[in-house]
């Protein structure tokens, strides 16, 4: 599968957003994942990581949206995750 890759302009930034990873887990698939890498201008990059995880029978829910570095996700995210950052970052 290959990163999907965006090109947004934000106050005058341009950054390039690349789908990294999906994933949705549970009986229903209500806990779901997304790690995306952040391109800028500079060449800098990080890792945006949106979680949203629903308990269906109490109704609850937790959504969260992390910004992390690239040594953070290189560090704390699935295995699957690392990998496709890695081959994004060696092209």
């Amino acid at each position: 599968m290959q990163p999907v890759r965006l090109r947004l302009r934000l106050g005058g930034r341009h950054l390039k957003r690349i789908g990294l990873y999906y994933v949705a887990t549970g009986r229903l698939g209500e806990h779901e994942d997304w790690w995306t890498l952040i391109e800028h201008d500079d060449g800098s990059h990080h890792v945006e990581h949106d979680w949203d995880r629903k308990d269906a029978p109490a109704g609850d829910r937790a959504k969260g949206p992390d910004t992390l570095t690239v040594d953070q996700t290189l560090m704390i995210a699935p295995l699957a995750v690392t990998a496709r950052l890695r081959s994004v970052l060696d092209e």
